[in-house]
This record gives structure tokens, C-alpha cells and sequence, in this order.
């Protein structure tokens, strides 16, 4: 069966990391995970973006803020603009979720014996709160 949206591919819009120097003040002063996303769609509901922003905070350490863009198609000529926001809120974000945890694990390993994880995300339960 033939999936109602397409995944173009992705771009990386921001990338924020800030790792605290021994002696350094801090303003992270909790362990602090947010996700957030915003959809954009064209005029006819037929082309949409996903923004997902994810903002990471390690206690005292380290602070990540990242943002990328998901490029979607809508493919079926059945999908009604109601369904297609509901499609690309779960499944657009469900696509880009494994992005960002690898980008912030990645990038954070670099500097550090511990890479930070982003924790595991219930996409359903991220849009019904």
C-alpha cells in the first residue's frame, strides 16, 4: 500500500550547542528536553514542511537547540487538508525524529566520552497535549 505523503528529504536550519568550560557560570540548571513542530503547507495542501525544534539541555554541561526541515508531498488526490495536517504531524514528525537524535548524538560525541540521547518521543501523545 502506497503511503499519502512522501518524504522529500531534510534540511538541518539550525544548530545551537553550548558545552560549559570547568569554572564556567551556568544557566542550564535542569535536565530539559522539548520538541516542538510547526507544519507550512502550500496554497492547494499538496506540498508541506515539518519544522521540528528540539531544545536539549544536560544539567550544568550542556545545552543543544536544533531545527530541521522536513519536505513532504501529499500524493493522494484523496487526502483532504484536515487529513493531510494529521499525516504530516505524525508521520512527517515520526520521519524526522531519528535525524535529530542522530545529528545531536553525533555532534555532541565529538567533544565528549558521553554523547547526549534524545529520549525516546510518543508522537501521539506530543500533539495531544
Amino acid at each position: 500500500m502506497a503511503s499519502p505523503i512522501e518524504f522529500q528529504g531534510y534540511r538541518i536550519e539550525k544548530i545551537e550547542y553550548d558545552h560549559k568550560m570547568d569554572g564556567e557560570d551556568t544557566s542550564i540548571t535542569s535536565n530539559y528536553f522539548d520538541p516542538q513542530v510547526e507544519l507550512r503547507f502550500d496554497e492547494d495542501f499538496k506540498e508541506g514542511l515539518v519544522i521540528l525544534s528540539v531544545t536539549l539541555n544536560e544539567k550544568d554541561e550542556r545545552h543543544f537547540f536544533l531545527q530541521l526541515a522536513g519536505f513532504f508531498v501529499v500524493t493522494s488526490e484523496e487526502v483532504d487538508q484536515e487529513q493531510a495536517k494529521e499525516l504530516l504531524a505524525l508521520n512527517g514528525t515520526t520521519i524526522l525524529m531519528p535525524y535529530a537524535r542522530s545529528i545531536i548524538s553525533m555532534i555532541t560525541s565529538l567533544d565528549s566520552p558521553r554523547a547526549l540521547v534524545m529520549p525516546t518521543v510518543n508522537i501521539h501523545e506530543l500533539f495531544s497535549s
